[in-house]
């Protein structure tokens, strides 16, 4: 390794670095500057992340072949170098560049496939941000990641030959990198914490201090917004405020000597002073945020070869380089705040549930009460021995359980309690539970006498400093009704299927303005259906879940009143089947489609949290059961026909008429009628349209057996055309013999 090479050009690079800080101290335009549009390789640097001590920033380079005019493609073996430089607080960390020039990594980077026009690559750069050690120059804390094109280089055999590109095509750009090092620290106080209207004035208190070194600036101003809640009204006049130079001017406070040495102890103190609002109540804050400011950095340094006092090579100071911008970023910024109300003492009604039900559990009121550590106006001194006496009142259909205990003295209804600053003290009314009466109503909680000093021997005071409270409780009851309608009263075997539509819905039992009075959260209803035996279910729509086995289905969705489920359920009819005998036919069937209400329950929410006090229990996932006469129940009744068929006489020749007899039809129906041969087993339809006479469920028609029909057994088949009912068949067959068939061959030849 060349090691003298290597410290010639750290030597080089720290004179470079000299010159560089004292271009920048005296506001040249800096060597790197933004890549002009037309050049044909220019250069984008971006970057992302706080550059917060401790922290990682990523630069991104972004370089494009561009194809501007004269630009041309450039040999397959062309490599670009991008020279990288940045701040030293930034750290090289790692990077996703192909490959680095020589043994610098970070320093040039050589990017390879750019030789076409229209290409483009990019790489990225990860460094660590390191805490500040010594004072530096300015450009330590306000520093840029640059990136500039420096040259090309194509490969041949005997290795990289460089390209040299002209300035006017070399791309650059920069990333500005200003080091946020928190430097002061504002902290904002505000007294007192609680405020009267029309009470004594509060008092805000802002410091400002160092929490970091500054670097070797000679002089250092801030600029402070300060501004305050409408609710607060400044006492002085603001060109007076000190130490703010010129008073407090458009809400800025600016600050002069901030320097290290120039801070006392303690911080620089801003004191403002405000007057509380004779009426309003509310938030009164006070806000201080660091706007930024201005500095006047040390004189730049420049190569002094002549200087009186200085070596050839060293560094000595210029002339005065006037003031810049402090980054706001070195600012913090904070805030407080006070509460302003009328409130001495606080009554707080909490209830552990919000409703019940005639015969449903019992509420219990908790009476949190609170005296607020406030100063005693008259006196300076904060209310120490007071006793507030307050009535719980109740609606009428609501009965206390027994008086409270935990007061200090009762009189009467009137609860009078001895009072500590700051503390809480609580009084649980029991009550029992509801039995008849439904409504809303208010529990509240109100003063009826407010005492400064003995129970028996103090002074009064207005009740109006004691803040009542009041929380609705609500008694109500409910009915869910249960409504069973049938598609059709009558079915017929082998038919068309029943269809049982159920609509649950919540009324209120006791009239209510709002549907949300007579809420049940989660309420959910069990019904028990049932049917006769010769349906049979088919399908189940509007359950939440349906056991088949014991035919219960669940809804649930009937929480507000005025909330309906529909069921709906399908029934298959009993196929057609045969009589037993002696029966010539079927009787109708009728039962009753039935629904029944079970059980009603629900899942009440958890009471809500107090504010102040403990979190309130989880809610249980366990419904509470409601009564089950609340639920109703409904049944319709059905009934199954099969029709019967009947051919008389039962012997008959061609050229006969025979008469058919048909009995529980569907009124009005149109139907089909067919003989069905024996031997051999055809169909063969009957001419004519057979209609049942409307409002009739028997009929009676003649069918002529033609000349030409041939001899034998014949069975008479009833076809439903709109499918009504299955197709029934005669039970006794018709028998057609010849024409010249005489009466005894009828009987039978007889031996």
């Amino acid at each position: 390794m060349n090691t003298r090479a290597i410290l010639s050009r750290g030597i080089a690079a720290v004179a470079v670095a000299a010159l560089a800080v004292t271009t920048a101290l005296a506001g040249a335009t800096p060597a790197v500057a933004d890549h002009q549009p037309g050049r044909e390789f220019p250069v984008h640097v971006e970057l992302v992340g706080a550059v917060v001590p401790g922290g990682q920033v990523t630069a991104t380079f972004e370089v494009e072949h561009a194809a501007v005019p004269g630009a041309t493609a450039r040999d397959s073996t062309f490599v670009l170098a991008v020279a990288v430089d940045q701040p030293g607080y930034l750290a090289y960390s790692s990077s996703t560049c192909p490959s680095w020039q020589g043994v610098f990594v970070g320093d040039t980077c050589l990017i390879p496939d750019l030789d076409a026009l229209g290409t483009d690559a990019s790489f990225e750069v990860t460094y660590n941000v390191v805490v500040p050690t010594v004072l530096q120059p300015r450009l330590y804390y306000f520093g840029e990641v640059t990136g500039e094109v420096v040259q090309g280089f194509v490969s041949d055999p005997d290795g990289q030959i460089a390209v040299p590109i002209p300035e006017a095509e070399r791309g650059s750009d920069a990333a500005p990198a200003v080091l946020d090092v928190q430097v002061f620290d504002i902290g904002v106080n505000v007294e007192p914490d609680y405020g009267f209207p029309g009470g004594p004035q509060a008092t805000a208190t802002i410091t400002v201090e160092h929490t970091g070194e500054l670097p070797p600036f000679v002089a250092v101003e801030l600029d402070l917004g300060i501004t305050w809640s409408p609710l607060l009204t400044l006492v002085e006049d603001p060109a007076t405020v000190t130490p703010c130079v010129g008073g407090l001017v458009a809400g800025v406070c600016t600050l002069a000597g901030m320097l290290d040495e120039d801070i006392p102890p303690g911080g620089v103190t801003i004191t403002l002073n405000f007057a509380i609002p004779e009426t309003d109540t509310g938030v009164g804050w006070v806000e201080a945020e660091g706007l930024g400011g201005q500095y006047q950095p040390p004189p730049p340094p420049v190569i002094g070869f002549a200087a009186v006092d200085a070596g050839a090579g060293d560094i000595v100071l210029a002339a005065d380089p006037g003031w810049e911008d402090l980054p706001p970023e070195w600012l913090d910024s904070d805030s407080d705040s006070m509460l302003i109300d009328d409130a001495l003492v606080i009554l707080d009604v909490e209830l552990d549930r919000d409703m019940s039900w005639p015969g449903g559990p019992a509420v219990t009121a908790t009476v949190h009460v609170t005296q607020m550590p406030r100063p005693d106006f008259e006196f300076g001194d904060i209310w120490d021995d007071l006793t507030v006496g307050f009535v719980l009142t109740w609606p009428d259909f609501l009965t206390a359980a027994g008086p409270p205990a935990e007061c200090t003295e009762l009189d009467g209804d009137v609860c009078l309690l001895e009072l500590e600053p700051g503390v809480t003290l609580d009084v649980v009314f029991p009550f029992e539970s509801p039995s008849a009466g439904v409504g809303t109503g208010d529990i509240a909680a109100e003063a009826e006498r407010l005492i400064d000093g003995p129970i028996n021997d103090g002074t009064a005071l207005p009740t109006e400093w004691v803040v009542p409270d009041a929380e609705p409780f609500t008694v109500q009851d409910a009915s869910v009704t249960v409504d069973l309608v049938l598609d059709r009263a009558e079915g017929y075997a082998g038919g068309k299927q029943l269809t049982a539509t159920t609509t649950v819905t919540h009324v209120a039992a006791t009239p209510v303005e709002d549907a949300a009075d007579g809420a049940f959260p989660d309420l959910t209803a069990e019904l028990r259906f049932d049917w006769p035996g010769f349906l049979t279910m088919t399908t189940d729509s509007g359950c939440d879940s349906f056991d088949v086995v014991s035919r219960v289905c669940v809804v649930d969705g009937l929480d507000a009143v005025g909330a309906s489920v529909v069921i709906t359920m399908t029934f298959a009819m009993p196929g057609v089947s045969t009589p037993a005998a002696p029966a010539t036919e079927v009787p109708p069937r009728t039962g009753d489609v039935i629904v029944d209400g079970v059980k009603l329950s629900f899942t009440p929410p958890s009471p809500a949290p107090v504010p102040g006090g403990p979190p309130p229990p989880a809610a249980s996932d366990d419904p509470i059961s409601l009564p089950t006469a609340w639920l109703g129940g409904d049944r319709e009744p059905f009934t199954v026909y099969q029709p019967a068929v009947r051919v008389s006489p039962g012997i008959a020749k061609p050229g006969d008429a025979v008469a058919v007899f048909v009995k529980y039809l569907p009124p009005g129906e149109q139907l089909e009628l067919s003989w069905q041969m024996v031997h051999p087993p055809t169909a063969v339809p009957v001419a004519g349209v057979f209609r049942v006479d409307a409002g009739a469920t028997v009929d009676r028609w003649p069918i002529l057996i033609l000349r030409n029909e041939n001899p034998g057994q014949r069975v008479l088949v009833v076809h439903s055309v709109n499918g009504l009912f299955g197709d029934i068949r005669a039970l006794i067959p018709l028998l057609v013999v010849p024409r010249t068939a005489m009466a005894p061959d009828f009987i039978g030849r007889g031996g």
